[in-house]
């Protein structure tokens, strides 16, 4: 599916980083050297050696607590979806948790990779709705 977004891969260092089927992926950028506000939207992908790895990486999970804030779609497949349950994201508003497959403010997720043609069509219309407003709502109503 090809919905003219350009993707960037950002790790702790650059280089490359390996996919849990053995290939090398080009990073773009250093966790150290880029914010959240740089993006439009962020995706976290599964894999569980990758996720462990990033749960322990401050840097990551501020990363992703950073676009939450900023009202930013955010997307995650598979065990990706455990890192945003690790994340300040109130569980409430991480669908997949605990009901696959809905959307709620801004975070689409898909923990069953079997359908990821839902999950694309599903962010890609995050993404082009740009911001979810309504959770600088409901975190001002909270105190």
């Amino acid at each position: 599916m090809n919905a003219g977004a350009q993707a960037e891969v950002i790790a702790k260092v650059l280089g490359t980083v390996r996919s849990a089927g053995g290939t090398q992926i080009p990073v773009d950028k250093s966790a150290m050297t880029v914010a959240s506000v740089l993006y439009d939207a962020v995706f976290v992908p599964g894999g569980t050696k990758g996720v462990v790895a990033l749960a322990h990486e401050g840097d990551a999970l501020h990363f992703i607590n950073e676009a939450y804030k900023h009202c930013k779609p955010i997307g995650a497949v598979g065990e990706g979806v455990d890192l945003l349950a690790q994340s300040d994201i109130p569980n409430a508003s991480i669908p997949g948790v605990k009901n696959e497959g809905e959307t709620a403010a801004g975070v689409v997720t898909a923990r069953d990779t079997a359908h990821l043609d839902d999950f694309a069509v599903r962010f890609i219309a995050a993404i082009g709705q740009h911001r979810f407003w309504e959770r600088m709502v409901s975190e001002e109503e909270t105190r």
